[in-house]
């Protein structure tokens, strides 16, 4: 899931260095399909003035277009609907932070201070 991220930071870790990301990485095994399936459906969710949530709709599409009933079915909607939810959350901690700052560069960065001035 991680990737080439994942091998450096093992890499650096296996070299005595403390990496906490990988100590506190979830276990998710047997659950890839899940993963697979939010990141396949992200491409699906309604986007205007703002992002909006994966539809179930979608998520009942790809299940349908996978065969997958049942239990697992039920964890699919879950699955996809709590990392979705966690998505949403990231996007808008985000806009929360720009909004503290009134979504203005910061004059503090010497890059920004060259646009700032007028």
């Amino acid at each position: 899931m991680w990737g080439q991220k994942e091998r450096w930071l093992t890499e650096l870790q296996e070299s005595g260095k403390q990496i906490p990301a990988l100590d506190s990485k979830p276990d998710i095994t047997g659950y890839e399909w899940i993963w697979e399936a939010f990141t396949n459906l992200m491409g699906d969710r309604n986007v205007g003035m703002a992002t909006g949530p994966i539809p179930w709709s979608a998520i009942d599409r790809y299940a349908v277009r996978y065969d997958i009933v049942g239990y697992d079915f039920e964890m699919l909607v879950h699955g996809v609907q709590e990392l979705d939810a966690a998505y949403m959350n990231s996007l808008s901690d985000g806009k929360d932070r720009k909004e503290k700052s009134n979504g203005r560069p910061s004059k503090n960065n010497p890059v920004n201070r060259k646009r700032i001035r007028r």
